[in-house]
């Protein structure tokens, strides 16, 4: 009964990107905490990085509407 919404996201863009280029991804885990995490990704085009951003995530009661501590068999 809990979910994973994403309440902050940002993105830098560092050049172009156009409908159907090809990208690599690059996400990496940026902080842990009790009840939210936070991922750093990078887009690059061949070896041009392209945009960076983060998004954090907050792990919620669905029920109450309210953070709760990341459940204990989904922390890294």
């Amino acid at each position: 009964n809990y979910g994973f919404p994403r309440v902050h996201v940002e993105c830098d863009f560092l050049s172009a990107i156009h409908y159907d280029d090809v990208l690599d991804v690059e996400v990496t885990v940026d902080r842990v905490g009790a009840s939210s995490y936070t991922l750093a990704f990078g887009a690059f085009q061949g070896s041009r990085l392209a945009a960076k951003g983060k998004i954090t995530v907050v792990c919620l009661d669905k029920l109450t509407q309210r953070s709760i501590a990341i459940p204990e068999t989904l922390a890294i």
